[in-house]
């Protein structure tokens, strides 16, 4: 006979073993902030630095990363790691030879154990790397020279895919072991439309659709306009990807500290507030005064 297990949530057990998606305009706080996303500040968040933005960032953990598969020498032999052209850009190291991966090698690792289970959060920075080195990998293998030129946006659904499956396998690596997962994508605005920004992360339809989908919560990373202090919002409506599944969060702003958040998410059963006209004018003011 089947048993059929009643599930209970708490608010600690809903913050741990999620997928977060930051997006936001350059230098709005996403990496920073990011990077500081557990109880022990930095100390416990690894980064998978895809766009060499930690280069300024002191006692960070972070694997550099290069692409998603692994460069070859003349032969087909994988390069070593740290003979692949990278040099410390900073620090007491600097110009000497500095270790990168690609992605695959990082997941690879993940599978048999190489990479610590005690951190408590892995983030992504950026996405965007992913996909753009996926629609060249996707452009060699087809034969063609830009993404566009494949058929039936054949060539976009597979990228898509690449990356989808890259997500994935790390969302598996860190709800098995308890971790949270950060996504981090630049925004894309666009065109007004019934006087209301169309805000998506900078990707593909397609690809930008599907993350969302698989993200717990999504955050838009801006700047109080008076204070200037960075601000996480999950304010979201028809023609912006952001919200939460976690009702104490979904359509509030926050300051964007994870101290903040995850004292916000004790509340229990609080329903999201209420959408009004003039609070959606002022979401609407608050982006454009981003933009």
């Amino acid at each position: 006979m089947i048993k059929i297990s009643k599930t209970e949530v708490t608010p600690v057990s809903e913050m741990t073993g999620l997928t977060w998606y930051f997006i936001g305009p350059p230098k709005s706080g996403k990496t920073t902030n990011a990077c500081s996303w557990s109880s022990q500040g930095n100390t416990k968040t690894l980064l998978l630095d895809t766009d060499k933005g930690s280069d300024f960032m002191h006692g960070q953990d972070v694997i550099p990363i290069e692409d998603i598969i692994p460069p070859r020498d003349l032969n087909g032999k994988i390069l070593d790691p740290e003979n692949r052209g990278q040099v410390y850009r900073s620090g007491s190291k600097k110009g000497k030879p500095m270790a990168t991966y690609s992605m695959g090698e990082i997941l690879a690792s993940m599978g048999i154990g190489e990479i610590p289970t005690t951190y408590e959060t892995i983030i992504v920075d950026t996405v965007d790397k992913l996909n753009e080195w996926s629609e060249k990998k996707v452009c060699r293998d087809l034969g063609i020279e830009d993404i566009s030129d494949a058929g039936f946006g054949k060539g976009w659904s597979t990228a898509k895919n690449l990356v989808s499956k890259m997500v994935e396998t790390l969302q598996d690596y860190c709800k098995s072991n308890g971790m949270n997962l950060i996504l981090i994508s630049h925004s894309k605005e666009t065109a007004m439309v019934d006087d209301k920004v169309q805000l998506s992360p900078e990707l593909p339809r397609g690809l930008s659709k599907k993350l969302t989908a698989m993200s717990d919560a999504i955050g838009y990373a801006t700047f109080d306009k008076e204070t200037q202090k960075p601000v996480l919002s999950f304010e979201s409506y028809d023609e912006r990807a952001v919200g939460s599944r976690i009702p104490a969060l979904h359509n509030k702003s926050f300051p964007f500290d994870y101290r903040v958040i995850m004292k916000a998410s004790e509340v229990k059963n609080e329903k999201p507030a209420p959408k009004t006209k003039v609070r959606a004018q002022k979401q609407q003011e608050n982006i454009a005064n981003v933009a």
